[in-house]
């Protein structure tokens, strides 16, 4: 086998092995940092090593190359567990890193505008502010603080409801949105597309969204028209964390959870048009043994009669 010795771009095909030969720091790098994307072993040959991919296709960024992951199956296929009905054709010579990110963009940018289109909903949050005047609950703590210390005794330490959109179910599209806007290799038609769908909600402060955040936005009710949205941001989330490395250094699709969602989605619609049926994703419940603690279970997928 003829490692690689190009220092600028590898490209490895999903779980098929090939030797390359890698800089010290870029071997390190994918010790300390790709274990879960790829299965690393040192060749007898100083500086080579032999590199397997996992279930994961997209690209990963180290200090010196970039390393493109491409899928043994047809781009159409990968397209089609996306969710595409007619899927942007791939390059000839397997560059689906990039028309995966252009999918999945065009996509968001799609739900983004169904979402707005009905309009964006709002919700009460909490926040702490200081007031000329006595509203909402007043920080009594805080207060007593600034009182001994003869601080702004003409201002209160206030927590008030507010009815505004930064809530989680608006949080997570704005956030995921613009860092997917912003990944290196996107076509600049599709970055100005998704820019566009996502102006509405730029007027929301910029952070990071947590686990918490899709959480809270997935149990919300009045938000059930964003589900398509936050399912979809989800999936971008996870590729984006994939890598592990931070917003920009990867881009990585985990193939086993995309056929799980599809075929979720599939039985989703079909057991909508059956009385009775339901489908959970992923539910939890505890099951009680009659010795020791209750355990946790946690299924792909459920189907539920009548509850």
């Amino acid at each position: 086998m003829t490692p690689h010795t190009g220092r600028d771009d590898i490209v490895l095909v999903e779980r098929r092995t090939r030797a390359v030969r890698l800089p010290r720091a870029d071997a390190e790098y994918l010790f300390a940092h790709a274990r879960h994307v790829l299965d690393i072993v040192p060749a007898f040959e100083p500086g080579v090593y032999r590199l397997t991919p996992r279930g994961l296709v997209g690209f990963l960024r180290t200090p010196n190359v970039r390393i493109t992951i491409r899928p043994k199956v047809p781009w159409p296929t990968v397209a089609l567990l996306l969710g595409a009905e007619q899927p942007p054709a791939g390059d000839a010579d397997g560059a689906v890193e990039t028309a995966l990110l252009n999918l999945l963009a065009r996509e968001v940018a799609s739900a983004l505008r169904e979402v707005t289109r009905g309009g964006l909903v709002r919700g009460y949050s909490d926040i702490e502010h200081q007031s000329a005047f006595l509203r909402g609950r007043l920080r009594t703590a805080d207060q007593l603080r600034d009182a001994a210390r003869n601080r702004r005794a003409n201002l209160f330490h206030v927590e008030e409801s507010v009815f505004e959109l930064d809530t989680p179910w608006n949080a997570v599209p704005r956030s995921v949105a613009a860092d997917l806007a912003a990944t290196p290799g996107l076509d600049p038609a599709v970055r100005t597309d998704l820019s566009s769908a996502l102006a509405p909600l730029l007027d929301l402060p910029a952070r990071p969204v947590t686990d918490a955040d899709f959480e809270a936005a997935s149990r919300e009710p009045r938000a059930a028209t964003y589900r398509p949205l936050l399912e979809l941001c989800r999936l971008v989330a996870d590729c984006q964390r994939a890598a592990g490395f931070g917003v920009g250094h990867g881009f990585l699709l985990d193939l086993g959870r995309a056929f799980e969602r599809y075929v979720a989605g599939g039985l989703k619609k079909f057991v909508s048009t059956l009385p009775g049926l339901a489908v959970d994703v992923h539910p939890c419940w505890e099951v009680a043994w009659s010795a020791g603690s209750p355990q946790v279970f946690q299924p792909d997928i459920v189907v539920r009669f009548d509850g």
